[in-house]
């Protein structure tokens, strides 16, 4: 039920965690949680995931823990909401933080659709999860090819969101994308390609008042 690993900053334990049952009932929710050693002290204990897995007994199973400096990686089995899946989350900064429920805060829309295999999900959603599938391993590169094309105007400024909120996390972002005006607004530097050639490029800041733009990409 509990597994050990020795990060830069220190042991950390995660384990099966369990709440007290409702009154009347006998099922209690079996979370992971994290505990990390500060010191001469454990911290308090921290939720993983809250997968909501209800049993009214032990698990036989528990969480699986690897760490490499301040980078850490838990793997589980749940069978929350009668779906059987292995799930995985990853941290660096030695488990003060988890990539699997920070990527369900940046899309709202993957939590409401947790139950759902990725064949149920629209178009636009299934461009989340394939961002959120890229957040989880806990890059240092985002590469975003034609991420918005064919979407929803709704679905669209999703993603330019997130591509904002990558960027605000320090997470280095490479767009290719029509909608030069987004991008020059996500982006540092941008440049300008014609049948495979360089033919502008420069701070985003500067070349969105430079005439060459409009002969360029015909606005």
């Amino acid at each position: 039920q509990t597994a050990v690993a020795v990060t830069a900053d220190g042991p950390v334990v995660v384990y099966r965690d369990r709440s007290l049952p409702r009154q009347g009932e006998e099922s209690e929710i079996r979370d992971i949680s994290i505990v990390r050693r500060k010191g001469s002290r454990w911290s308090a204990p921290q939720t993983v995931s809250t997968d909501h897995w209800e049993l009214s007994g032990c698990p036989v199973n528990g969480p699986a823990i690897a760490a490499r400096g301040r980078q850490v990686a838990v793997a589980w089995y749940t069978a929350a909401g009668d779906a059987p899946r292995v799930k995985l989350a990853f941290s660096r900064d030695a488990g003060r933080s988890w990539s699997f429920e920070r990527v369900l805060e940046t899309f709202p829309r993957l939590a409401e659709r947790m139950q759902n295999l990725g064949s149920q999900l629209s178009g636009g959603e299934q461009q989340m999860l394939s961002i959120g599938r890229a957040l989880m391993t806990q890059p240092e590169l985002v590469i975003l090819d034609e991420a918005t094309e064919g979407l929803a105007p709704l679905i669209v400024a999703e993603i330019w969101r997130v591509i904002g909120e990558i960027r605000k996390d320090g997470i280095a972002t490479l767009i290719v994308d029509r909608d030069y005006r987004k991008v020059l607004a996500q982006s540092d530097r941008a440049v300008v390609l014609q049948k495979g050639q360089v033919v502008l490029s420069g701070e985003s800041s500067t070349l969105r008042t430079r005439s060459e733009l409009a002969t360029y990409l015909g606005v």
